[in-house]
């Protein structure tokens, strides 16, 4: 009887590696860099709904997701298995979506074979397209930062800072609140959307670049610091600031990642 059971149980596992090999080949949606608006390719953005939808599927399985500028760290325990992955999205910069069954196929080059899949088995459709494009952001990184002349003019024609003392203290209490409850995304992003409106605000420069540092976004973190030494530049920590720019520098280099 156990035999009888165990090649029904090799016969429903090739039943099923046969339907996922055909559902690949013939219901495989690709995305490359062209697949991107540049108005919606904010950075940040695509780290929250890496996260967002990795953590729906996982979070369950007693598996912690962790997404940066860099990287998806996914890690997950329990009493059948562990299971442990980090992908570096630059190593994968072409995504492909299946329908049935729902998958996510990671590839080096934009023809060529998966290396890599990650079940997404809870998600509608749409929702895997919108991972694979948060994906394709973070690989590419095709759009650059707002110049620093384009910063400058933002500052001329905004309101002064005074005037919206209790706004930013609001938001400063709202960041520090996500912070402590372990939403670096949430404070970034509460950081972000603040300065598109209050851009003379150095504290909040300063302190969204290093948000930025934490999330392996260093070209913004870098980005955001420069700002702040522009609209500090007799501040104490100078120096400091500086440096960590350098560092960030250091961390951008070919081949450090």
């Amino acid at each position: 009887m156990q035999r009888l059971v165990s090649r029904g149980l090799l016969a429903v596992i090739a039943a099923t590696m046969l339907l996922w090999s055909g559902a690949t080949a013939h219901a495989l949606e690709r995305f490359g860099p062209d697949s991107v608006d540049p108005a919606m390719a904010d950075r940040l953005d695509a780290i929250a709904t890496i996260q967002s939808v990795m953590e729906a599927n996982y979070s369950s399985r007693s598996c912690s997701v962790r997404a940066s500028g860099h990287r998806l760290v996914l890690e997950c325990s329990g009493t059948s298995a562990a299971l442990a992955r980090e992908r570096l999205y630059r190593d994968y910069p072409f995504v492909g979506v299946a329908n049935s069954p729902p998958l996510l196929n990671l590839y080096a080059a934009p023809n060529g074979r998966p290396q890599d899949q990650f079940l997404i088995l809870s998600s509608p459709i749409e929702t895997r397209r919108r991972l694979a494009i948060a994906w394709i952001v973070l690989a590419h990184n095709t759009v650059p930062p707002e110049s620093e002349a384009e910063f400058r003019t933002t500052l001329g024609s905004s309101s002064s800072i005074t005037d919206r003392a209790e706004d930013l203290r609001r938001v400063q209490v709202q960041v520090e609140a996500a912070i402590r409850a372990n939403r670096t995304i949430d404070a970034a992003r509460l950081y972000r959307d603040t300065l598109r409106t209050a851009p003379a605000w150095a504290e909040g420069h300063f302190n969204l670049g290093l948000l930025y540092g934490e999330l392996e976004l260093y070209p913004e973190a870098i980005t955001e610091m420069r700002r702040y030494l522009y609209l500090a530049p007799n501040a104490p920590d100078v120096r400091a600031v500086q440096d960590r720019i350098y560092e960030w520098e250091a961390a951008m280099a070919p081949g450090v990642q």
